[in-house]
């Protein structure tokens, strides 16, 4: 249990041994007080000590999960389904959300003419807010459309966010609302 970090089964289990050991009719043999040593000496090191509390080995110390998340936060990663992760790692997810918003807008501004080719661009997707229980993001598109009367070319950006209790995401500014 220790090794795979279950610190309070780990605890659990060598209080357990610690008993049998206390009620064996051979507790004095050297063999069980070498053992209960040796028990005792684990559970006095630093990842029993603070693991069953729920501290968190970040960086070389024991940080509570408190302290753990103002970090991760601070680093800029994000909360995402339970887990801290690199919003750039969420570009993909990001982008299933929003691109089809910004081929509806595009298509909206071309709706009386013939449209030979449209070429909507991904360009970034950028940070704006991270809390705990949120987060938003800038998500920056180009778009080129050819027609009869030539090509257009035109940006918007789509702000959307991420709320962390409810695992959903969530239109906060849409393109109509972005200056070209």
């Amino acid at each position: 249990y220790r090794r795979d970090e279950k610190y309070d089964a780990a605890k659990k289990e060598y209080g357990t041994a610690l008993e049998l050991i206390e009620q064996s009719d051979h507790k004095v043999d050297s063999r069980l007080l070498q053992q209960k040593v040796i028990i005792q000496d684990r559970l006095l090191q630093e990842d029993m000590v603070y693991g069953p509390k729920g501290y968190v080995h970040y960086k070389e110390a024991w940080v509570s999960p408190e302290e753990y998340e103002l970090l991760r936060l601070k680093e800029g990663f994000v909360k995402y389904k339970g887990e801290f992760k690199d919003y750039r790692n969420l570009r993909k997810v990001i982008r299933s959300k929003t691109e089809p918003l910004v081929q509806s807008y595009v298509l909206s501004r071309y709706s009386d003419e013939t449209i030979h080719k449209k070429d909507v661009k991904y360009k970034g997707v950028y940070l704006k807010k991270n809390t705990g229980e949120q987060s938003h993001y800038r998500v920056d598109y180009k778009w080129e459309v050819w027609r009869f009367k030539g090509i257009d070319e035109g940006a918007c950006s789509v702000e959307i966010g991420y709320d962390v209790a409810k695992d959903s995401w969530g239109l906060i500014k849409g393109c109509e609302d972005a200056s070209d």
